[in-house]
């Protein structure tokens, strides 16, 4: 879907991603210098979001672009010996 004017596009979209047995990094503290990085199976990840793109065009002279979008992110690590589910927002322009 996409609206349009003579001098304004917006470009929304929505995504959601639900995915099984994929891999994650674990990092361990092993003392006070040292962390260790691996890559384990997670049992699930739950992913979606919303996106705007913005451009806008005044006359030959001048052209805009600016993407901003909400992510929200939720793991289940409970095979990895985490309790619960963790999740995030974040934000980007």
């Amino acid at each position: 879907m996409e609206y349009q004017t003579d001098i304004l596009t917006i470009v929304p979209s929505v995504f959601y991603r639900n995915k099984y047995n994929g891999f994650t990094r674990v990092t361990s503290i092993l003392n006070d210098t040292t962390l260790l990085t691996t890559e384990e199976n997670l049992a699930s990840d739950q992913s979606a979001g919303l996106e705007f793109i913005f451009s806008g065009n005044i006359g030959n002279t001048f052209s805009a672009n600016l993407g901003a979008n909400v992510f929200y992110e939720q793991i289940d690590a409970t095979n990895l010996g985490f309790s619960g589910t963790k999740s995030a927002v974040s934000m980007e322009r």
